[in-house]
């Protein structure tokens, strides 16, 4: 259910194309999540940035469990020029 919501939460945010990994981890009642994205491979660093910072922050907001969310951006490599 969690892990759904995560995916849910994540691919609402239209610069997401997809989710490459995502685990989470249960210490005591807090949730850690460890989530993969790819985005299109011509944004720039900061738009990247951008990005995965509004997916930490949906996440955060919207699940209280969460202690602490780690988002790795990568390229969508059939977009790259």
């Amino acid at each position: 259910e969690i892990i759904e919501k995560i995916r849910e939460i994540t691919l609402s945010v239209k610069e997401v194309k997809d989710i490459k990994n995502l685990k989470t981890r249960i210490f005591g009642n807090k949730i850690y999540v460890d989530i993969a994205i790819t985005v299109d491979g011509n944004i720039t660093v900061t738009e990247g940035h951008d990005v995965a910072e509004r997916v930490h922050d949906l996440i955060e907001y919207a699940i209280e469990d969460v202690k602490h969310c780690m988002i790795h951006v990568e390229p969508e490599l059939n977009n790259i020029e």
